[in-house]
């Protein structure tokens, strides 16, 4: 999957879980850091590198979607 995909699926997921009736109204919303694992990358690094996409997306409000080189509230809907 590239990069480009898993932002679109991401962009799907967060839009499903904000058409979710919670009890008491309730509203969700939610966050993601993307990231793509290269040749020379460890498995730490690449969870060191989404966990500070994800804060970044937390930074920037909510509901977006960081990846390296970019921020993005892509909304689908």
């Amino acid at each position: 999957m590239t990069l480009k995909n898993a932002v679109l699926l991401l962009d799907r997921v967060k839009l499903a879980v904000s058409k979710l009736e919670l009890e008491g109204g309730v509203c969700v919303s939610c966050s993601f850091g993307v990231v793509q694992m290269g040749p020379e990358t460890t498995y730490a690094q690449m969870v060191e590198e989404a966990d500070a996409m994800m804060y970044r997306s937390k930074q920037d409000g909510k509901g977006i979607i960081s990846y390296p080189g970019e921020s993005a509230n892509v909304e689908g809907g």
